[in-house]
């Protein structure tokens, strides 16, 4: 419901300017099966675990134009990997081509005396101590958020030792990995879309990598998308009541048609001004797990996955996407309620492989069953798309999440585990975060 002036006249322009975000039959026929990556890093000070200041980090990003960008933290910023035709190069030459550029930013950032760190939350930043980027966006966007925040809405994170209350700038701690996917037709981008919704409990499940914040081990396999969630809820007491909607995870609904997606884009508050841009300004302030974007051809944005500890392992998540959304175009399988996929979810961030899933079976009832079995059978199911959609070399990815579940280990558990050595080895826990942030350094 529009209730301010700001809102009536963007409302109005996205109108007037919505047939600019539409795809086109051009975009189709130029249509090549591709999958571009985008990654989020913190940046440290060389041999060390302190951020840098933005200043250091717009002079990485300025000597890197066209392969860097600004993220929300001072101290982060965004590698924009080129859209790679897998059916040329398969997962492998994707691997291959973000080594490459991860290596042109880890050089980039060495020449300002900084390195590039992998982790999906900078674990040792006091949250009141985090710096944002100085400007427009990121000073108005965070604000709104923070001014309007719901009343009664817990910020604190934690299982048995709770983060300080966190506000919007606490996403310039989180860092993802997330994966673009272009369609051959606006039907196939929205079947992607609502595939992503309920696959994606699995991929956060086996990806988990932001347990520790604010100096703290929340317990939480992953908090990426939980802090945010938390701090970007505006919503009245009714609001909540009644289950509204949030521009952050997933929303409330699948969608049957893009007129449908973009009403409701259109639906949420603008909070910046640019009329000229109002239906891309829609589109880019919806931060729902997958939404679609129009750059040169129509895709699918999946977002919920934290950066992983390597390259390798980035493009193991992303091939088990791909071969997921393969087999169930294919399969043709009912979409379960959006409420199950927002359970399974929560579930898969709080407690990762150890989860209970609740699904659905042939009689129509539902029931819990171990996250790790849904994995297993999903990862089958990833390699059974790969294949027919002519990816075999992506099979060997899907091995280290394999790999993963047979340890039942994510790649928070694994760090949880380095921590606790340290511990017992006589470091404090802050000393033992400073140890691990070294060591999870981009390396030339």
């Amino acid at each position: 419901m529009v209730t301010n002036a700001l809102d009536f006249v963007m409302g109005r322009e996205f109108d007037r300017h919505a047939l600019e975000v539409f795809p086109n039959e051009s975009m189709f026929a130029r249509f090549k099966p591709t999958v571009g990556l985008e990654i989020e890093y913190s940046l440290v000070k060389t041999g060390t675990s302190e951020l840098v200041d933005q200043s250091t980090r717009d002079r990485i990003v300025n000597n890197e134009p066209d392969l860097l960008d600004q993220e929300l933290g001072a101290a982060q910023l965004e590698l924009k990997c080129n859209p790679i035709n897998l059916a040329e190069v398969g997962f492998t030459g994707l691997k291959y081509h973000v080594l490459e550029f991860e290596g042109k930013a880890a050089r980039a950032a060495a020449i300002g005396n900084a390195q590039l760190v992998r982790l999906g939350s900078f674990p040792n930043l006091p949250l009141g101590n985090i710096q944002r980027t100085n400007n427009d966006r990121y000073n108005r966007v965070p604000t709104w958020h923070n001014i309007r925040h719901g009343q009664g809405i817990s910020t604190s994170i934690g299982v048995k030792r709770h983060t300080s209350p966190a506000t919007a700038e606490s996403i310039a701690l989180m860092n993802s990995v997330q994966f673009n996917v272009a369609a051959r037709s606006e039907e196939e981008a929205l079947e992607t879309l609502n595939i992503s919704y309920r696959i994606l409990p699995c991929l956060l499940a086996i990806s988990g990598n932001s347990r520790f914040l604010d100096g703290k081990d929340t317990g939480f396999s992953d908090t990426r998308m939980i802090v945010w969630e938390r701090t970007h809820d505006t919503r009245t007491a009714i609001e909540r009541v009644i289950n509204a909607s949030l521009r952050v995870g997933l929303p409330d609904r699948y969608f049957d048609s893009y007129e449908e997606y973009l009403s409701y884009t259109k639906g949420f508050p603008f909070i910046l001004y640019d009329p000229d841009a109002a239906a891309n300004l829609a589109l880019g302030l919806n931060w729902s797990d997958a939404r679609m974007k129009l750059k040169d051809t129509m895709l699918t944005e999946f977002r919920p996955v934290s950066i992983q500890p390597s390259v390798e392992e980035d493009v193991a998540v992303c091939a088990a996407y791909i071969g997921l959304l393969h087999h169930h175009r294919l399969a043709k399988y009912k979409l379960p309620p959006m409420l199950v996929n927002k359970l399974n979810r929560s579930a898969a961030m709080r407690f990762g492989l150890s989860a209970r899933f609740i699904e659905q079976d042939r009689s129509g009832s539902f029931r819990y069953v171990p996250a790790a079995d849904v994995i297993e059978k999903a990862l089958n199911q990833a390699e059974h798309g790969l294949a027919l959609a002519g990816f075999l070399d992506g099979q060997g990815f899907i091995n280290v999440l394999r790999n993963r579940l047979a340890r039942m280990h994510t790649p928070s558990d694994d760090f949880y585990s380095k921590i606790k050595n340290k511990e017992m080895n006589g470091l404090s826990l802050d000393e033992a975060l400073d140890e691990a942030v070294k060591e999870s350094v981009v390396r030339i």
